[in-house]
Protein backbone atom coordinates (compact mmCIF):
# COMPACT_ATOMS: atom_id res chain seq x y z
CA UNK A 1 0.00 0.00 0.00
CA UNK A 2 1.49 3.11 -0.96
CA UNK A 3 2.10 5.81 1.86
CA UNK A 4 0.84 9.17 1.11
CA UNK A 5 2.46 12.76 2.36
CA UNK A 6 0.80 15.21 3.84
CA UNK A 7 1.70 17.85 0.79
CA UNK A 8 0.33 15.38 -1.50
CA UNK A 9 -2.89 14.97 0.54
CA UNK A 10 -3.84 18.21 1.34
CA UNK A 11 -3.10 18.98 -2.76
CA UNK A 12 -5.45 16.58 -3.70
CA UNK A 13 -8.56 19.10 -2.40
CA UNK A 14 -8.45 20.35 -5.26
CA UNK A 15 -11.02 22.40 -6.71
CA UNK A 16 -14.68 22.36 -5.46
CA UNK A 17 -16.90 19.96 -7.28
CA UNK A 18 -13.40 17.73 -8.33
CA UNK A 19 -12.09 14.81 -6.62
CA UNK A 20 -10.55 15.38 -3.10
CA UNK A 21 -8.50 13.04 -3.62
CA UNK A 22 -7.14 8.79 -3.03
CA UNK A 23 -5.46 10.03 -0.03
CA UNK A 24 -8.49 11.35 1.77
CA UNK A 25 -10.29 8.11 1.96
CA UNK A 26 -6.93 6.14 2.49
CA UNK A 27 -4.11 5.29 -0.24
CA UNK A 28 -6.04 3.11 -2.76
CA UNK A 29 -9.57 4.97 -2.49
CA UNK A 30 -10.80 7.57 -4.31
CA UNK A 31 -14.03 9.73 -3.79
CA UNK A 32 -15.99 12.17 -5.80
CA UNK A 33 -16.67 15.43 -4.24
CA UNK A 34 -19.77 17.92 -5.84
CA UNK A 35 -20.27 21.01 -4.53
CA UNK A 36 -23.81 21.95 -3.71
CA UNK A 37 -25.81 24.63 -6.45
CA UNK A 38 -25.55 27.62 -5.32
CA UNK A 39 -29.23 28.21 -7.25
CA UNK A 40 -32.57 27.69 -5.76
CA UNK A 41 -34.00 26.45 -9.09
CA UNK A 42 -33.21 26.16 -12.46
CA UNK A 43 -34.23 28.47 -15.31
CA UNK A 44 -37.69 26.98 -15.56
CA UNK A 45 -38.59 27.00 -11.85
CA UNK A 46 -37.78 22.99 -10.74
CA UNK A 47 -36.88 22.97 -7.44
CA UNK A 48 -33.51 20.36 -7.62
CA UNK A 49 -34.03 17.44 -5.54
CA UNK A 50 -31.30 17.56 -2.93
CA UNK A 51 -32.89 19.90 -0.54
CA UNK A 52 -33.20 18.78 2.74
CA UNK A 53 -30.11 16.08 2.32
CA UNK A 54 -27.33 16.03 4.44
CA UNK A 55 -24.79 17.73 2.14
CA UNK A 56 -26.94 19.86 0.66
CA UNK A 57 -28.12 23.08 1.90
CA UNK A 58 -32.38 23.84 2.32
CA UNK A 59 -34.57 26.68 1.01
CA UNK A 60 -33.91 28.12 4.81
CA UNK A 61 -30.76 28.35 4.07
CA UNK A 62 -30.65 29.96 0.55
CA UNK A 63 -33.39 31.94 1.44
CA UNK A 64 -31.03 33.91 3.71
CA UNK A 65 -28.66 34.46 0.83
CA UNK A 66 -31.68 36.20 -0.87
CA UNK A 67 -32.24 38.35 1.74
CA UNK A 68 -28.84 39.63 2.06
CA UNK A 69 -28.48 40.57 -1.32
CA UNK A 70 -32.10 42.04 -0.93
CA UNK A 71 -31.69 44.05 1.47
CA UNK A 72 -28.66 45.54 0.02
CA UNK A 73 -30.73 46.14 -3.35
CA UNK A 74 -33.12 48.36 -1.74
CA UNK A 75 -30.72 50.24 0.16
CA UNK A 76 -28.40 51.45 -2.82
CA UNK A 77 -31.78 51.61 -5.24
CA UNK A 78 -33.20 54.07 -2.06
CA UNK A 79 -29.87 55.81 -2.11
CA UNK A 80 -30.00 56.77 -5.70
CA UNK A 81 -33.32 57.36 -5.62
CA UNK A 82 -32.88 60.22 -3.01
CA UNK A 83 -29.95 61.31 -5.38
CA UNK A 84 -32.27 61.62 -8.17
CA UNK A 85 -30.90 58.63 -10.06
CA UNK A 86 -33.49 56.09 -10.37
CA UNK A 87 -31.69 53.16 -12.07
CA UNK A 88 -30.11 52.23 -8.48
CA UNK A 89 -26.66 50.54 -7.89
CA UNK A 90 -27.96 47.04 -7.25
CA UNK A 91 -26.71 45.27 -10.46
CA UNK A 92 -23.86 44.91 -12.41
CA UNK A 93 -25.21 42.24 -14.69
CA UNK A 94 -22.10 40.06 -14.29
CA UNK A 95 -24.54 37.52 -12.09
CA UNK A 96 -22.09 37.51 -9.56
CA UNK A 97 -23.95 37.86 -6.41
CA UNK A 98 -27.39 37.84 -7.50
CA UNK A 99 -28.84 41.32 -7.23
CA UNK A 100 -26.34 42.46 -4.87
CA UNK A 101 -23.54 42.83 -7.67
CA UNK A 102 -21.36 46.36 -7.76
CA UNK A 103 -22.66 48.64 -10.83
CA UNK A 104 -18.71 49.82 -11.97
CA UNK A 105 -19.06 52.79 -13.34
CA UNK A 106 -15.82 52.18 -15.89
CA UNK A 107 -13.51 49.39 -16.29
CA UNK A 108 -10.20 49.67 -16.93
CA UNK A 109 -7.11 47.22 -17.57
CA UNK A 110 -4.64 46.61 -14.90
CA UNK A 111 -1.63 46.46 -17.46
CA UNK A 112 -2.76 48.50 -20.23
CA UNK A 113 -4.49 51.12 -18.22
CA UNK A 114 -2.86 50.82 -14.41
CA UNK A 115 0.99 49.77 -15.93
CA UNK A 116 0.67 46.85 -13.46
CA UNK A 117 3.62 44.33 -14.58
CA UNK A 118 1.91 40.88 -15.39
CA UNK A 119 5.73 39.13 -15.25
CA UNK A 120 5.84 40.07 -11.67
CA UNK A 121 8.64 42.28 -11.98
CA UNK A 122 7.08 44.88 -10.22
CA UNK A 123 4.47 44.93 -7.14
CA UNK A 124 1.05 46.14 -7.79
CA UNK A 125 0.91 47.59 -4.36
CA UNK A 126 0.22 51.17 -6.09
CA UNK A 127 -1.67 50.70 -8.24
CA UNK A 128 -4.49 48.87 -6.32
CA UNK A 129 -4.20 51.56 -2.78
CA UNK A 130 -5.04 54.05 -6.11
CA UNK A 131 -8.08 52.79 -7.45
CA UNK A 132 -11.06 55.25 -7.77
CA UNK A 133 -14.51 55.07 -6.88
CA UNK A 134 -16.85 53.21 -9.20
CA UNK A 135 -13.79 51.51 -10.72
CA UNK A 136 -13.59 47.63 -11.81
CA UNK A 137 -10.06 47.02 -12.11
CA UNK A 138 -9.81 43.94 -14.78
CA UNK A 139 -6.32 41.70 -14.48
CA UNK A 140 -5.26 40.36 -17.87
CA UNK A 141 -3.75 36.81 -17.00
CA UNK A 142 -0.35 36.70 -15.60
CA UNK A 143 1.48 37.05 -12.26
CA UNK A 144 1.34 40.36 -9.75
CA UNK A 145 4.00 40.68 -7.29
CA UNK A 146 2.26 41.89 -3.89
CA UNK A 147 4.96 43.16 -1.32
CA UNK A 148 2.82 44.78 1.28
CA UNK A 149 -0.90 45.86 2.41
CA UNK A 150 -2.52 48.06 0.09
CA UNK A 151 -6.28 49.64 0.64
CA UNK A 152 -8.55 49.38 -1.90
CA UNK A 153 -11.36 51.49 -0.56
CA UNK A 154 -14.61 53.09 -1.84
CA UNK A 155 -18.33 53.11 -2.41
CA UNK A 156 -18.17 50.99 -5.33
CA UNK A 157 -14.68 49.28 -6.05
CA UNK A 158 -13.21 46.00 -7.27
CA UNK A 159 -10.78 44.15 -8.64
CA UNK A 160 -11.29 40.65 -10.66
CA UNK A 161 -9.27 38.33 -13.04
CA UNK A 162 -10.18 37.99 -16.71
CA UNK A 163 -13.08 35.79 -17.47
CA UNK A 164 -14.17 36.62 -14.21
CA UNK A 165 -18.16 37.42 -15.55
CA UNK A 166 -18.41 32.95 -16.47
CA UNK A 167 -16.53 32.02 -13.81
CA UNK A 168 -18.03 28.86 -11.92
CA UNK A 169 -15.33 27.88 -9.51
CA UNK A 170 -12.23 28.66 -8.12
CA UNK A 171 -9.27 28.63 -11.05
CA UNK A 172 -6.80 26.26 -11.14
CA UNK A 173 -3.47 27.70 -11.45
CA UNK A 174 -2.11 27.99 -14.74
CA UNK A 175 -1.08 30.24 -17.48
CA UNK A 176 -4.71 31.52 -18.72
CA UNK A 177 -5.16 33.29 -15.41
CA UNK A 178 -4.86 35.68 -13.00
CA UNK A 179 -2.42 35.06 -10.73
CA UNK A 180 -1.22 37.21 -7.24
CA UNK A 181 2.10 36.42 -5.69
CA UNK A 182 3.39 37.04 -2.09
CA UNK A 183 6.52 38.83 -1.97
CA UNK A 184 6.60 38.79 1.80
CA UNK A 185 5.55 37.44 4.74
CA UNK A 186 2.18 39.25 5.26
CA UNK A 187 1.39 40.89 1.87
CA UNK A 188 -2.77 41.24 2.21
CA UNK A 189 -5.30 42.55 -0.05
CA UNK A 190 -7.69 44.74 1.92
CA UNK A 191 -10.93 45.72 0.88
CA UNK A 192 -13.46 48.09 2.11
CA UNK A 193 -16.48 49.07 0.19
CA UNK A 194 -20.33 49.41 0.54
CA UNK A 195 -20.67 47.64 -2.70
CA UNK A 196 -17.02 45.57 -3.50
CA UNK A 197 -15.90 43.03 -5.04
CA UNK A 198 -12.97 40.59 -5.90
CA UNK A 199 -13.48 37.89 -8.16
CA UNK A 200 -11.36 35.13 -10.33
CA UNK A 201 -7.92 34.70 -8.77
CA UNK A 202 -4.96 32.40 -7.96
CA UNK A 203 -3.00 33.62 -4.78
CA UNK A 204 0.19 32.18 -4.53
CA UNK A 205 2.34 31.71 -1.08
CA UNK A 206 4.25 29.45 -2.40
CA UNK A 207 7.53 30.87 -2.02
CA UNK A 208 9.20 30.12 1.40
CA UNK A 209 7.91 32.67 4.22
CA UNK A 210 5.49 33.96 2.53
CA UNK A 211 2.27 34.22 3.26
CA UNK A 212 -1.17 36.16 1.58
CA UNK A 213 -4.28 37.08 2.46
CA UNK A 214 -7.47 38.92 1.81
CA UNK A 215 -10.01 40.98 4.17
CA UNK A 216 -13.35 41.68 2.68
CA UNK A 217 -14.97 44.76 4.64
CA UNK A 218 -18.56 45.96 3.84
CA UNK A 219 -20.86 48.62 4.92
CA UNK A 220 -23.23 47.29 1.92
CA UNK A 221 -22.37 44.23 0.36
CA UNK A 222 -19.06 42.99 -0.57
CA UNK A 223 -17.81 39.42 -1.93
CA UNK A 224 -14.66 37.61 -2.60
CA UNK A 225 -15.55 35.23 -5.20
CA UNK A 226 -13.91 32.23 -7.34
CA UNK A 227 -10.35 32.66 -5.01
CA UNK A 228 -8.01 30.11 -4.61
CA UNK A 229 -5.48 29.82 -2.39
CA UNK A 230 -2.03 27.71 -3.27
CA UNK A 231 0.99 27.41 -1.00
CA UNK A 232 1.45 26.73 2.60
CA UNK A 233 1.68 29.53 5.40
CA UNK A 234 5.24 28.01 6.44
CA UNK A 235 6.34 30.98 8.32
CA UNK A 236 5.76 29.21 11.48
CA UNK A 237 7.31 28.15 14.92
CA UNK A 238 9.37 29.64 17.57
CA UNK A 239 10.58 32.18 14.91
CA UNK A 240 7.06 33.36 13.95
CA UNK A 241 5.69 36.88 14.51
CA UNK A 242 2.34 35.69 15.18
CA UNK A 243 1.16 39.39 14.26
CA UNK A 244 2.07 38.90 10.77
CA UNK A 245 0.56 36.07 9.64
CA UNK A 246 -3.22 36.86 8.81
CA UNK A 247 -5.98 34.52 8.66
CA UNK A 248 -6.34 33.70 4.15
CA UNK A 249 -9.58 35.12 4.02
CA UNK A 250 -11.19 37.54 6.60
CA UNK A 251 -14.71 38.61 6.69
CA UNK A 252 -15.73 42.03 8.13
CA UNK A 253 -19.04 43.57 8.38
CA UNK A 254 -20.80 46.62 10.03
CA UNK A 255 -24.11 46.55 11.69
CA UNK A 256 -26.77 45.44 8.86
CA UNK A 257 -24.13 45.12 5.76
CA UNK A 258 -23.21 41.48 3.95
CA UNK A 259 -19.28 40.26 3.84
CA UNK A 260 -19.82 36.92 2.02
CA UNK A 261 -16.96 34.61 0.55
CA UNK A 262 -18.52 32.27 -2.41
CA UNK A 263 -16.47 29.63 -4.03
CA UNK A 264 -13.51 30.45 -2.21
CA UNK A 265 -10.68 27.54 -1.93
CA UNK A 266 -7.49 26.64 -0.10
CA UNK A 267 -6.36 22.89 0.58
CA UNK A 268 -2.74 22.37 2.73
CA UNK A 269 -2.36 25.83 3.73
CA UNK A 270 -1.13 25.03 7.38
CA UNK A 271 1.67 23.40 9.15
CA UNK A 272 -0.05 20.63 11.83
CA UNK A 273 0.50 21.65 15.52
CA UNK A 274 1.51 25.14 14.32
CA UNK A 275 -1.83 26.88 15.69
CA UNK A 276 -0.08 28.78 18.75
CA UNK A 277 3.17 28.96 16.45
CA UNK A 278 2.14 31.15 13.80
CA UNK A 279 -0.46 28.86 12.05
CA UNK A 280 -3.83 30.80 10.64
CA UNK A 281 -7.27 29.73 9.82
CA UNK A 282 -8.55 29.52 6.24
CA UNK A 283 -11.73 32.51 7.13
CA UNK A 284 -11.66 34.28 10.15
CA UNK A 285 -14.71 36.32 11.55
CA UNK A 286 -13.74 38.36 14.42
CA UNK A 287 -14.80 41.24 16.85
CA UNK A 288 -14.67 43.52 13.83
CA UNK A 289 -17.40 41.82 12.25
CA UNK A 290 -20.78 43.53 13.94
CA UNK A 291 -23.03 42.49 10.83
CA UNK A 292 -23.18 39.13 8.55
CA UNK A 293 -20.54 37.18 6.94
CA UNK A 294 -21.34 34.10 4.77
CA UNK A 295 -19.39 31.42 3.31
CA UNK A 296 -20.94 30.02 0.33
CA UNK A 297 -19.85 26.22 -1.25
CA UNK A 298 -16.26 27.28 0.15
CA UNK A 299 -13.26 24.62 0.76
CA UNK A 300 -11.47 24.49 3.59
CA UNK A 301 -8.74 21.40 3.83
CA UNK A 302 -5.56 21.23 6.17
CA UNK A 303 -5.79 24.69 7.52
CA UNK A 304 -3.62 25.21 10.61
CA UNK A 305 -5.87 26.91 13.41
CA UNK A 306 -9.60 25.75 12.06
CA UNK A 307 -11.29 25.95 8.87
CA UNK A 308 -13.87 28.59 9.66
CA UNK A 309 -13.01 30.07 12.78
CA UNK A 310 -16.02 32.33 13.31
CA UNK A 311 -17.17 31.84 17.38
CA UNK A 312 -15.44 35.57 18.00
CA UNK A 313 -17.99 37.87 16.34
CA UNK A 314 -20.73 39.72 17.66
CA UNK A 315 -22.64 39.26 13.85
CA UNK A 316 -23.98 36.52 12.08
CA UNK A 317 -21.79 33.28 10.52
CA UNK A 318 -23.87 32.04 7.83
CA UNK A 319 -22.28 28.92 6.09
CA UNK A 320 -23.91 27.11 3.33
CA UNK A 321 -22.46 23.95 1.44
CA UNK A 322 -18.80 23.55 0.90
CA UNK A 323 -16.47 21.14 2.29
CA UNK A 324 -14.02 21.27 5.58
CA UNK A 325 -11.52 18.62 6.23
CA UNK A 326 -9.05 17.63 8.34
CA UNK A 327 -8.57 21.14 9.43
CA UNK A 328 -6.65 21.49 12.88
CA UNK A 329 -8.79 22.30 15.98
CA UNK A 330 -12.03 22.26 14.12
CA UNK A 331 -13.98 22.28 10.91
CA UNK A 332 -16.34 24.82 11.64
CA UNK A 333 -16.15 26.97 15.20
CA UNK A 334 -19.56 29.84 15.60
CA UNK A 335 -21.83 30.17 18.00
CA UNK A 336 -25.64 32.13 18.91
CA UNK A 337 -28.41 32.84 17.73
CA UNK A 338 -28.38 33.73 14.05
CA UNK A 339 -25.62 31.56 13.08
CA UNK A 340 -26.15 28.54 11.20
CA UNK A 341 -24.35 25.84 8.58
CA UNK A 342 -26.58 24.17 6.65
CA UNK A 343 -25.73 21.62 3.78
CA UNK A 344 -21.94 21.71 4.73
CA UNK A 345 -19.73 18.07 4.29
CA UNK A 346 -16.97 17.71 7.17
CA UNK A 347 -14.71 15.02 7.38
CA UNK A 348 -11.85 14.15 10.17
CA UNK A 349 -9.14 11.30 8.49
CA UNK A 350 -6.00 12.06 10.42
CA UNK A 351 -4.52 8.57 10.14
CA UNK A 352 -4.70 8.76 5.94
CA UNK A 353 -1.57 10.62 5.37
CA UNK A 354 1.88 10.42 6.15
CA UNK A 355 3.05 13.08 9.06
CA UNK A 356 6.52 12.56 9.08
CA UNK A 357 8.48 16.32 8.14
CA UNK A 358 5.54 17.69 9.93
CA UNK A 359 5.12 18.74 13.75
CA UNK A 360 2.57 15.81 14.70
CA UNK A 361 0.82 17.54 17.10
CA UNK A 362 -2.39 17.78 15.08
CA UNK A 363 -6.00 17.24 16.64
CA UNK A 364 -8.99 18.56 14.81
CA UNK A 365 -12.99 17.61 14.97
CA UNK A 366 -15.87 19.00 13.42
CA UNK A 367 -17.59 21.55 15.06
CA UNK A 368 -17.00 23.45 18.11
CA UNK A 369 -19.67 25.85 19.79
CA UNK A 370 -18.06 28.18 22.28
CA UNK A 371 -18.80 31.91 23.14
CA UNK A 372 -16.44 34.14 24.28
CA UNK A 373 -17.63 36.15 27.69
CA UNK A 374 -17.08 39.52 25.53
CA UNK A 375 -19.97 38.28 22.94
CA UNK A 376 -23.90 38.99 24.53
CA UNK A 377 -25.58 37.17 21.87
CA UNK A 378 -28.11 34.62 23.04
CA UNK A 379 -27.40 31.19 22.35
CA UNK A 380 -29.02 29.32 19.12
CA UNK A 381 -26.30 27.68 17.05
CA UNK A 382 -27.81 26.00 14.22
CA UNK A 383 -26.08 22.94 12.28
CA UNK A 384 -28.95 21.76 9.23
CA UNK A 385 -28.52 18.94 6.77
CA UNK A 386 -24.49 17.97 7.62
CA UNK A 387 -22.92 15.48 6.25
CA UNK A 388 -19.84 14.14 8.79
CA UNK A 389 -17.59 11.70 8.95
CA UNK A 390 -15.00 10.93 11.38
CA UNK A 391 -12.55 8.07 10.47
CA UNK A 392 -9.66 8.87 12.45
CA UNK A 393 -8.42 11.57 15.24
CA UNK A 394 -6.05 11.90 18.14
CA UNK A 395 -6.34 14.34 20.90
CA UNK A 396 -10.15 15.03 20.69
CA UNK A 397 -13.20 15.07 23.07
CA UNK A 398 -16.09 14.31 20.25
CA UNK A 399 -16.90 14.79 16.89
CA UNK A 400 -18.98 17.97 17.63
CA UNK A 401 -18.15 19.38 20.60
CA UNK A 402 -20.48 22.32 22.32
CA UNK A 403 -18.35 23.84 25.42
CA UNK A 404 -19.16 25.31 28.93
CA UNK A 405 -19.15 29.12 27.38
CA UNK A 406 -21.30 27.65 24.40
CA UNK A 407 -25.25 28.28 23.79
CA UNK A 408 -27.71 26.72 22.52
CA UNK A 409 -27.00 24.20 19.54
CA UNK A 410 -29.63 22.65 17.09
CA UNK A 411 -28.98 19.57 15.09
CA UNK A 412 -31.01 19.34 12.10
CA UNK A 413 -31.47 16.66 9.82
CA UNK A 414 -27.55 15.55 10.02
CA UNK A 415 -25.86 12.48 9.21
CA UNK A 416 -23.03 11.74 11.65
CA UNK A 417 -20.87 8.75 10.81
CA UNK A 418 -18.10 8.45 13.12
CA UNK A 419 -15.72 5.38 14.34
CA UNK A 420 -14.30 6.80 17.17
CA UNK A 421 -13.66 6.06 20.84
CA UNK A 422 -15.35 9.43 21.77
CA UNK A 423 -18.92 10.73 21.54
CA UNK A 424 -20.55 12.03 18.86
CA UNK A 425 -21.80 14.76 20.47
CA UNK A 426 -20.37 16.22 23.95
CA UNK A 427 -22.02 19.53 25.33
CA UNK A 428 -20.42 20.55 28.91
CA UNK A 429 -22.17 22.28 31.68
CA UNK A 430 -22.22 26.07 31.19
CA UNK A 431 -20.26 27.62 33.10
CA UNK A 432 -17.97 24.79 33.55
CA UNK A 433 -14.70 26.30 31.23
CA UNK A 434 -12.38 28.74 31.37
CA UNK A 435 -14.71 31.98 30.38
CA UNK A 436 -18.09 32.31 32.34
CA UNK A 437 -21.76 30.98 31.05
CA UNK A 438 -22.76 32.15 27.90
CA UNK A 439 -26.00 33.56 27.70
CA UNK A 440 -29.41 31.22 27.26
CA UNK A 441 -30.48 29.51 26.02
CA UNK A 442 -28.55 25.96 26.74
CA UNK A 443 -29.92 23.30 25.30
CA UNK A 444 -29.30 20.91 22.80
CA UNK A 445 -31.70 19.85 20.33
CA UNK A 446 -31.35 16.96 17.68
CA UNK A 447 -34.01 15.93 15.82
CA UNK A 448 -34.55 14.02 12.14
CA UNK A 449 -30.85 12.56 12.57
CA UNK A 450 -28.77 9.71 11.70
CA UNK A 451 -26.08 8.51 13.61
CA UNK A 452 -23.93 5.14 11.93
CA UNK A 453 -20.41 3.60 13.08
CA UNK A 454 -19.13 2.72 16.11
CA UNK A 455 -18.89 4.64 19.69
CA UNK A 456 -16.86 4.65 22.73
CA UNK A 457 -20.05 3.96 24.73
CA UNK A 458 -21.71 7.61 25.27
CA UNK A 459 -23.08 8.46 22.23
CA UNK A 460 -24.35 12.27 23.36
CA UNK A 461 -23.00 13.14 26.17
CA UNK A 462 -25.18 16.66 27.72
CA UNK A 463 -24.48 18.21 31.15
CA UNK A 464 -26.72 20.86 33.07
CA UNK A 465 -29.01 21.38 30.21
CA UNK A 466 -32.08 21.26 30.79
CA UNK A 467 -34.70 21.15 28.26
CA UNK A 468 -32.48 19.06 25.73
CA UNK A 469 -34.06 16.50 23.64
CA UNK A 470 -34.16 14.09 20.91
CA UNK A 471 -36.54 13.28 18.61
CA UNK A 472 -37.71 11.23 14.96
CA UNK A 473 -33.66 10.19 15.29
CA UNK A 474 -31.81 6.86 14.48
CA UNK A 475 -28.45 5.27 16.13
CA UNK A 476 -27.50 2.46 13.66
CA UNK A 477 -24.27 2.31 16.20
CA UNK A 478 -22.75 -0.52 17.80
CA UNK A 479 -24.06 -1.21 21.34
CA UNK A 480 -26.64 1.83 20.96
CA UNK A 481 -29.36 1.91 23.52
CA UNK A 482 -30.77 4.40 25.51
CA UNK A 483 -28.33 4.22 28.20
CA UNK A 484 -26.13 5.65 25.09
CA UNK A 485 -27.45 9.25 25.50
CA UNK A 486 -27.15 11.24 28.83
CA UNK A 487 -28.58 14.69 30.00
CA UNK A 488 -30.78 14.55 27.09
CA UNK A 489 -34.64 13.78 27.28
CA UNK A 490 -35.63 11.09 24.72
CA UNK A 491 -38.65 12.16 22.78
CA UNK A 492 -40.52 10.26 20.08
CA UNK A 493 -39.43 8.62 17.55
CA UNK A 494 -35.93 7.59 18.51
CA UNK A 495 -35.19 4.18 17.64
CA UNK A 496 -31.83 2.15 18.13
CA UNK A 497 -29.74 -0.12 15.91
CA UNK A 498 -28.79 -1.48 12.74
CA UNK A 499 -32.82 -1.81 11.60
CA UNK A 500 -33.84 1.27 13.60
CA UNK A 501 -36.90 2.78 11.45
CA UNK A 502 -38.48 5.07 14.27
CA UNK A 503 -38.83 8.78 14.06
CA UNK A 504 -37.25 9.34 10.37
CA UNK A 505 -40.56 11.39 8.59
CA UNK A 506 -38.73 11.02 5.29
CA UNK A 507 -36.20 7.99 5.38
CA UNK A 508 -35.06 8.64 1.82
CA UNK A 509 -33.53 12.21 2.65
CA UNK A 510 -31.55 11.23 5.60
CA UNK A 511 -28.49 9.35 4.98
CA UNK A 512 -28.94 9.95 1.46
CA UNK A 513 -26.70 12.96 0.50
CA UNK A 514 -25.10 13.31 -2.54
CA UNK A 515 -21.69 14.93 -0.99
CA UNK A 516 -19.01 13.09 1.04
CA UNK A 517 -15.71 13.98 2.42
CA UNK A 518 -14.26 10.51 2.28
CA UNK A 519 -16.73 8.75 0.55
CA UNK A 520 -17.56 5.28 1.43
CA UNK A 521 -15.09 4.75 4.31
CA UNK A 522 -14.65 1.78 6.52
CA UNK A 523 -15.47 3.17 9.76
CA UNK A 524 -12.97 1.52 12.21
CA UNK A 525 -10.67 3.38 14.55
CA UNK A 526 -7.33 2.39 13.03
CA UNK A 527 -8.95 3.44 9.38
CA UNK A 528 -6.49 1.03 7.34
CA UNK A 529 -9.70 -0.46 5.36
CA UNK A 530 -10.20 -3.39 7.96
CA UNK A 531 -13.47 -3.70 9.73
CA UNK A 532 -13.32 -5.63 12.86
CA UNK A 533 -13.91 -2.03 15.40
CA UNK A 534 -17.20 -2.13 13.79
CA UNK A 535 -17.74 -5.54 12.27
CA UNK A 536 -18.80 -4.73 8.69
CA UNK A 537 -17.80 -1.96 6.70
CA UNK A 538 -19.74 0.92 6.10
CA UNK A 539 -23.34 -0.05 5.40
CA UNK A 540 -24.00 0.02 1.22
CA UNK A 541 -27.28 1.09 0.79
CA UNK A 542 -28.55 -0.89 -1.59
CA UNK A 543 -27.76 -3.66 0.37
CA UNK A 544 -28.98 -5.08 3.55
CA UNK A 545 -30.31 -1.85 4.55
CA UNK A 546 -33.01 -0.33 6.66
CA UNK A 547 -34.48 1.58 3.74
CA UNK A 548 -34.76 -1.09 1.35
CA UNK A 549 -36.24 -3.64 3.97
CA UNK A 550 -39.11 -1.00 4.38
CA UNK A 551 -39.41 -0.83 0.19
CA UNK A 552 -39.59 -4.59 0.11
CA UNK A 553 -42.23 -4.51 2.51
CA UNK A 554 -44.29 -1.84 1.27
CA UNK A 555 -43.86 -3.50 -2.00
CA UNK A 556 -45.45 -7.21 -0.32
CA UNK A 557 -48.35 -4.98 0.65
CA UNK A 558 -49.05 -3.98 -2.11
CA UNK A 559 -48.75 -6.95 -4.01
CA UNK A 560 -51.07 -8.75 -1.58
CA UNK A 561 -53.68 -5.94 -1.68
CA UNK A 562 -53.73 -6.36 -5.67
CA UNK A 563 -54.01 -10.26 -5.26
CA UNK A 564 -57.11 -9.18 -2.80
CA UNK A 565 -58.79 -7.05 -5.09
CA UNK A 566 -58.47 -9.72 -8.24
CA UNK A 567 -59.90 -12.67 -5.98
CA UNK A 568 -63.19 -9.71 -5.65
CA UNK A 569 -63.58 -9.01 -9.16
CA UNK A 570 -63.58 -12.41 -9.89
CA UNK A 571 -65.73 -13.40 -7.63
CA UNK A 572 -68.44 -10.90 -8.30
CA UNK A 573 -68.26 -11.61 -11.89
CA UNK A 574 -69.26 -15.22 -10.70
CA UNK A 575 -72.25 -13.90 -8.82
CA UNK A 576 -72.94 -11.51 -11.37
CA UNK A 577 -73.09 -14.09 -14.04
CA UNK A 578 -75.22 -16.18 -11.91
CA UNK A 579 -77.87 -13.68 -11.63
CA UNK A 580 -78.12 -13.09 -15.40
CA UNK A 581 -78.54 -16.92 -15.88
CA UNK A 582 -81.55 -16.78 -13.32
Amino acid sequence: MREVNRREFLAKGGAIGATIGAAAVGPETASPVTAASSSISSDDGEEFETFGQPGSPSREAYRALAEAERAHQLRMRERQQQQGNATGNSSSGSGLSGGASPNFSRTVNAVEDLGCDPNGGSPIDDALSSVSDGTLVEFPAGNYALDGQPQITGSTVGIAGVGYENASGPPEPGSGVATITANSEASRINLDAESGLIANFVLDMTSSGTGISIVVGSSGFATARDIRVVGVQDNTGSQANEETNHPLCALMAESGATARAERVASSGSGVGGSKNKGGVPVFWVGDRNDGTAQLVDCQAQGAADNGLYGSRTPGDVQVVGGTFVNNAVDQLRYCGEGSFADGVTMGVDIDSYDKSGFNEEIATMALKVEQPSHISKPGGAVLRNAKITAVSANKIGAVINVRGHGGALKLDNCEIESGLDVPFVDAAEPGSSYDPESPPPHNITITNSLFKGSGGGEIVRVSGRPQSTVTNTCFQVSGASESSLSGITVGEGVGFGEQCQAGLSNPGKVGSGNISALGNVSVNASANGSADAVGTQTPQRNENNWIGTIAAGVMQMIVIVLLFLSALAVLFLAVFKKLLDE
